[in-house]
């Protein structure tokens, strides 16, 4: 399926301008960081905005054109807000079963209330009341009613914005495998880039209402002129293939482009068989960089670069760039260090990597 946006719209003083076409698949995240527009272009994709200029086409259907604007419930489309919305004088199951009967293709299969209980987790919740839930609870029955909708595109602003850190590790955990129970596309909306790298397959990047990048997180976390990567939580993406579990150290043993060899805890919960290609997160304030090649220290993961590019207008810090094998992440350091190492592109030096996270794993592991 494919999403084609060309829209213009003035609220206020602010203008939203994005011409892009998005091949939806998975979970496309729209980032920014506050008044960038994320919000609006969603309430625009919905059909909320409706004094917008522009046009919009979902697969082969003319949601929006100089002659028509489709309305938001014709538009078939399923929308989870940073609250949820959820009817209080009901049950968890009577809002469930409010959304299942007003479904808007009853003809097509859909997943049912007892699926979703399972996929979301749902059931011991059944019989309460929504005002006794937690926040993280109203969440996940926010996106079951929005998913028993059978809705062709489910819309998700900051779902978890307002929540706890358990909270939100459980429902990006339950985000994760979604799209493989699912055959609805997502589009969701955050300014938290740890969380777009765990859920999202492509990304768009927004500032002051403009699109000033599109891709796929592994592609887009080591550019150096894009904000996200200016910020304290920048982070890399690598693939990597898993060779080996040493259950006797605790540790899985990975293989970086048949060349370099790193090592992250063992998580027993994920724990795919040898030779799956998976993801690493790396952030870039854990990593250190040498000339040499210490034997002498308690990091396991040391890993040979070369660097490709400094960008030193990042205060109070420097964006160094470095090649792994094929790959490339970011190394975040002082001044002074990239001063006293005489570090330039070019160079070969070791990167010192104190922590990896493995992406859909809950947290990231310190070696």
């Amino acid at each position: 399926m494919s999403l084609l946006i060309d829209t213009e719209l003035q609220l206020g003083t602010f203008t939203l301008e994005i011409c892009t076409a998005i091949e939806l698949k998975g979970v496309t995240a729209i980032f920014g960081h506050s008044g960038s527009g994320k919000t609006t272009l969603l309430r625009w994709i919905a059909g909320l905005e409706q004094s917008s200029q522009g046009h919009i086409t979902f697969h082969n259907d003319i949601w929006q054109n100089d002659l028509l604007c489709l309305a938001a419930h014709k538009r078939r489309v399923g929308y989870v807000f940073q609250d949820s919305r959820l009817f209080p004088h009901l049950t968890v199951l009577d809002n469930l079963k409010y959304a299942y009967q007003r479904r808007s293709n009853k003809q097509q299969q859909s997943p049912t209330i007892d699926e979703i209980c399972e996929w979301l987790e749902l059931t011991p919740l059944l019989e309460q009341n929504t005002t006794t839930l937690s926040g993280g609870q109203q969440q996940r029955v926010a996106i079951g009613r929005a998913l028993l909708n059978h809705p062709q595109l489910l819309l998700m602003d900051e779902p978890l914005a307002a929540l706890d850190q358990q909270s939100r590790e459980q429902i990006v955990t339950l985000l994760e495998r979604l799209p493989h129970l699912i055959n609805t596309p997502i589009i969701y909306v955050s300014h938290n880039i740890e969380e777009v790298h765990r859920i999202a397959e492509q990304l768009l990047i927004l500032e002051s209402g403009r699109l000033i990048a599109q891709g796929s997180p592994i592609d887009l976390c080591h550019r150096l002129n894009l904000p996200f990567n200016h910020d304290d939580s920048a982070a890399s993406i690598i693939e990597a293939t898993i060779d080996h579990y040493d259950d006797e150290q605790g540790l899985t043993e990975l293989v970086i482009d048949h060349l370099h060899r790193m090592y992250i805890a063992t998580n027993h919960r994920l724990h795919p068989a040898t030779g799956t290609l998976i993801r690493l997160r790396i952030p870039a304030r854990d990593i250190s960089i040498s000339l040499q090649h210490h034997n002498d220290s308690s990091i396991l993961n040391i890993l040979p670069c070369e660097i490709t590019a400094i960008e030193t207008n990042v205060k109070p810090n420097v964006l160094v760039k470095l090649k792994v094998g094929a790959q490339f992440i970011l190394a975040r350091l002082t001044h002074k260090s990239v001063e006293r190492l005489q570090l330039r592109i070019g160079l070969q030096v070791y990167a010192q990597i104190k922590s990896v996270a493995l992406l859909n794993a809950p947290a990231s592991t310190t070696i």
